[in-house]
């Protein structure tokens, strides 16, 4: 049986007779009728207001209504289906009025047999008109959301025309949509071989039908690279055959910038506890080699050539020191001794060391800016940043050049923070160190930061001097660029914070203790340190200035020889870290019964790791290695307090 297609009507005639054939027409062309006869205006517009029709059959001819006011009133509600006049006679002329009108079609009353088809093709018609116009509104929402998306969105025909481009992408790119439309897609122009090689991957899968995801480097209108996540896919028609190709391209440039900084700053942490675990043990290492040499330096005399091999000796442990030192502030585990300072003095305190550092044949160039606020900041750590990177310009510029050090003052707002540096929007003092020298290829500038990391020879350079700028400026809240271009120099600018409201001291230099004599005494001293050549060598070194030292390996030793010579102790000289107990905790339990008794702590490790062992920040202090002279100096300080 074949199966009927239901049909709800909505019938506009006067004459009952005229409906049911027109009923009869149509269930002989195969539909199921469910329908409603009105004569009236008002009968009519009352069904138009409440529509489930599927076709409405009017009357052209009505005793007090027409067909075309009818045609008008459907037409002025915007109903979805087709209006069909049925009419006993319906001129050409007038037939043709109405379907420009807006009827669908009409059928004369006289032919009633066609009426069956008209309603089929009419409802095919309307049909595909919905069809087409859910097609264009999902055009129109893909369109806007494409449009609106971050993504760059590119369709390109065949041969990689550009035929379609999105806001994004000439947001992304720097090309307007007249500038790329038409021309050859910018994913496949490539600046360097690996990406070339990504590029190729993209022809060979596209060729092939496939989707291709990947990472490409695509060159800005200004020039400059971008990295971008992209996707790359066929777009084929109904019957599968490829017709567009269309990529999907996400800028990660600052998301990979991030990671960069982030994969630097665990490099650093790393390094980090490296130097603080070496630095403790060689320290205690480069007190016993320091200490001895010394001593022997005391016993030859001036015109020996044991002596001049001695200072040799000596002079290598200055320079160890001095490493191991630099580790520690690389590592920002050296002891920091933050205060309120006047930048532009720590760079005129600076500058006449620096012009005896950098050579005659460099010019050096002060720039003070006269507005520059106070920061916070260690001078000795500033100090050093600048020489490490007055150093570092001056053997950029083998044939002589000129340096410039800039201080200025500047404001960042919310939108002028530059691209991927992590900083809040405020006042800083930027500090800028420029050379005119060799400058540096990209790839360069990527690893500047790493310690160990050098371009100069083998033995002409740790690799630690930009790392230590780099540890010195993250520990002050700070951030550092660097721009440079192979034959065009370079520069770098730090980004310190200032301290409002606080009018900056002039700042003076930290430079080491002199050495010489201190006065000696005969007071008892406790002396602790499970380093047996560490502490033979300062026991012999007390002892030396007038001292009567006992010595302990550790802290149980040492509580018995308090309890043996109380009365006498005046002072414990402790390391910080020992394997039973450590200084702190020793010498509290000392004070329980001689609140008098003063401490001088040493210790191989940092000062945050220290402190971390229970010393407090203003404790006595002496860090290995050490001059003796500084020890005994030191030891009579405390004594006389």
């Amino acid at each position: 049986m074949e199966k009927r297609t239901s049909l709800r009507l909505l019938m506009l005639e006067d004459d009952p007779l005229d409906a049911e054939l027109e009923i009869t027409a149509l269930e002989e062309a195969g539909f199921d009728c469910q329908w409603t006869r009105v004569e009236t205006r008002a009968a009519f517009l009352a069904e138009l207001d409440a529509p489930q029709y599927d076709v409405i059959l009017a009357d052209f001819n009505l005793p007090s209504f027409d067909g075309l006011t009818a045609l008008r009133l459907f037409l002025d509600r915007r109903l979805d289906f087709p209006f069909i006049l049925v009419s006993g006679n319906l001129g050409e002329e007038t037939a043709i009025e109405s379907l420009k009108a807006g009827a669908t079609d009409y059928v004369l009353k006289s032919r009633l047999s066609r009426l069956g088809l008209a309603v089929q093709r009419a409802l095919r018609e309307k049909a595909g008109e919905r069809q087409q116009r859910e097609a264009e509104e999902d055009r129109r929402r893909l369109s806007s959301a494409v449009n609106q998306v971050a993504e760059a969105v590119v369709i390109t025909d065949l041969d990689g025309r550009i035929l379609y481009l999105n806001p994004a992408f000439e947001k992304m790119t720097g090309y307007t949509r007249a500038e790329a439309v038409g021309t050859v897609a910018p994913v496949l122009e490539r600046q360097d071989q690996t990406a070339a090689a990504g590029a190729d991957g993209v022809r060979s899968a596209v060729s092939m039908g496939r989707t291709w995801h990947g990472r490409l480097v695509n060159l800005r209108k200004d020039g400059m690279s971008y990295t971008a996540d992209t996707t790359v896919g066929p777009v084929r028609d109904e019957h599968g055959t490829i017709v567009n190709y269309v990529a999907v391209q996400r800028d990660v440039t600052n998301e990979l910038r991030m990671e960069a900084q982030y994969r630097q700053a665990q490099k650093m942490e790393a390094m980090g506890r490296l130097a603080g675990g070496v630095a403790h043990d060689f320290n205690n290492l480069l007190t016993a080699i320091v200490g001895y040499t010394q001593l022997l330096l005391d016993r030859i005399p001036p015109d020996s050539d044991l002596r001049r091999d001695l200072v040799q000796i000596d002079g290598a442990c200055e320079r160890a020191t001095t490493l191991v030192r630099s580790l520690l502030t690389f590592s920002r585990r050296d002891p920091s001794r933050p205060e309120v300072l006047d930048l532009n003095a720590v760079v005129n305190n600076v500058a006449g060391l620096l012009r005896r550092v950098i050579g005659e044949d460099v010019e050096l160039i002060s720039q003070i800016g006269s507005d520059v606020a106070a920061v916070r900041a260690d001078p000795g750590q500033i100090e050093q940043l600048l020489m490490n990177l007055s150093v570092n310009a001056r053997d950029a510029m083998p044939g002589g050049g000129r340096l410039v050090i800039q201080t200025e003052a500047v404001t960042l707002d919310a939108d002028q923070v530059p691209k991927g540096m992590d900083l809040v929007p405020g006042c800083y003092a930027r500090l800028s160190v420029s050379d005119t020298g060799v400058g540096m290829e990209e790839q360069v500038l990527g690893h500047l930061f790493e310690p160990f990391f050098t371009t100069k020879p083998a033995g002409e350079g740790t690799g630690l001097g930009l790392s230590i700028v780099y540890g010195i400026v993250k520990r002050h809240n700070g951030y550092i660029t660097v721009e440079s271009r192979p034959r065009k120099g370079t520069t770098f600018r730090i980004y310190l914070p200032v301290v409002a409201g606080h009018d900056a001291p002039t700042a003076t230099p930290i430079t080491p203790a002199l050495g010489g004599a201190s006065r000696g005494g005969q007071e008892m001293i406790l002396l602790v340190e499970d380093e047996a050549p560490v502490r033979m060598l300062v026991q012999r070194a007390l002892e030396g200035a007038g001292y009567r030292v006992l010595p302990a390996a550790d802290a149980s030793a040492a509580i018995d020889a308090f309890r043996a010579h109380a009365q006498e102790i005046v002072l414990l000289v402790t390391d910080v870290v020992m394997p039973d107990t450590n200084g702190p905790a020793l010498f509290e339990a000392l004070t329980k019964d001689c609140p008098s008794l003063k401490v001088l702590f040493l210790s191989g490790y940092a000062g945050e790791i220290v402190r971390g062992r229970g010393v407090m920040q203003d404790a006595p202090f002496l860090q290995k290695p050490f001059k003796l002279a500084d020890l005994s100096r030191r030891v009579r300080e405390i004594l006389d307090k």
